[in-house]
């Protein structure tokens, strides 16, 4: 019997019918909520009942099997609710053990991460595991040498915060939940992917990329900032410029066209896009040159800086993006438009 689930149960039927359940158990290993002397009084005058009322004492007491251990249960009250709330709870509770299906510890986290295991799952997991009642964001991390396993075994070791939790996913991607300790509203996905890059450079000796989801309140819907964070992560695959780090709010444009059928993107394409123009987009080159450009907020110098380029040269390609797309990508408007046709170019 595993006591810290057995607790976890507890702990979580407590939390659901904001009753107050204590617990007599017989092995000595284990604390009991009550006295055992009680306990054996009670079990001695139950017979082979499995629910005793004691108006006297204004308790109620039943039985529950966990496993094969027999445990006895004490609640406050000895009214008719009571005693249908006893039925519930021991119903309850047994029902759990039956449900237990022998996933260990990281495959239930990883069905909390894909939102397939239930509420009541992630939060007896959540309880058994004593998960840190805070705030949580995932990032996703990507080498190109299939280190995956090695940046898993030293995050483990080294993890940025003893709350936080690191696996392997598929596709050799790396996950990690991060249990935020600061306040969220000074809280940046850049950081904690900054920080990341840094540690396995240094632990591992490789380069990665990484994508941040946003902030969950809760370690029971940390399944919608892992969405966030691969789908940040995949970004990459649709910019010729490779950042290193991305958040969801990058990806969001990406999502948002993602969810257009690819023949209207295709026709809006075609349309607003001259041959010489479309010829442009194909050319790696200048759309690097432009996204390094945007993701330095527009910066001619930092941008040069960035590419190892000479600022003319910078300044010739902008000039050939306006004159053959009729796009001034140094106004924000058309920077915007000349990033979603550059997604487009890569969804169709």
């Amino acid at each position: 019997m595993n006591e810290n689930r057995l607790n976890a149960v507890i702990s979580y039927v407590r939390a659901k019918t904001g009753i107050d359940i204590s617990i007599c158990r017989f092995e000595r290993s284990l604390r009991s909520d009550f006295d055992e002397k009680e306990g054996r009084k009670v079990l001695s005058e139950m017979g082979n009942e499995e629910l005793l009322i004691d108006r006297d004492n204004d308790k109620t007491y039943f039985t529950f099997k966990y496993g094969k251990e027999k445990f006895l249960a004490r609640l406050d009250g000895s009214t008719k609710s009571t005693k249908n709330y006893a039925f519930f709870i021991k119903t309850l509770i047994e029902s759990f053990y039956l449900a237990d299906d022998g996933l260990t510890e990281e495959e239930k986290l990883r069905r909390i991460l894909s939102g397939e295991l239930n509420e009541e799952k992630a939060l007896i997991y959540i309880a058994e595991n004593k998960i840190a009642d805070c705030c949580y964001v995932v990032a996703a991390l990507k080498n190109k040498l299939s280190k995956g396993k090695d940046i898993v075994e030293y995050l483990l070791k080294n993890k940025l915060s003893l709350n936080d939790k690191v696996l392997l996913g598929a596709h050799d991607v790396v996950i990690y939940v991060k249990c935020l300790d600061e306040k969220r509203a000074d809280w940046q996905g850049e950081k904690l992917a900054n920080t990341l890059i840094r540690e396995v450079l240094k632990g591992v000796g490789v380069q990665i990329s990484v994508g941040v989801g946003n902030v969950s309140p809760s370690f029971s819907k940390i399944n919608v900032s892992y969405e966030q964070a691969l789908g940040a992560l995949s970004l990459g695959s649709v910019s010729s410029y490779n950042k290193p780090v991305t958040t969801f709010a990058d990806y969001m444009p990406v999502w948002l066209l993602k969810q257009v059928d690819s023949d209207v993107l295709k026709n809006y394409y075609n349309e607003v896009l001259s041959e010489d123009a479309k010829a442009l987009f194909e050319d790696d080159a200048m759309v690097e040159t432009a996204e390094a450009f945007f993701d330095n907020d527009l910066n001619i110098s930092e941008a040069s800086r960035e590419m190892y380029m000479h600022r003319n040269t910078l300044m010739y390609r902008l000039d050939k993006i306006e004159s053959v797309c009729n796009l001034n990508i140094k106004k924000f408007s058309d920077a915007s438009m000349f990033r979603m046709l550059a997604i487009i170019r890569k969804l169709i």
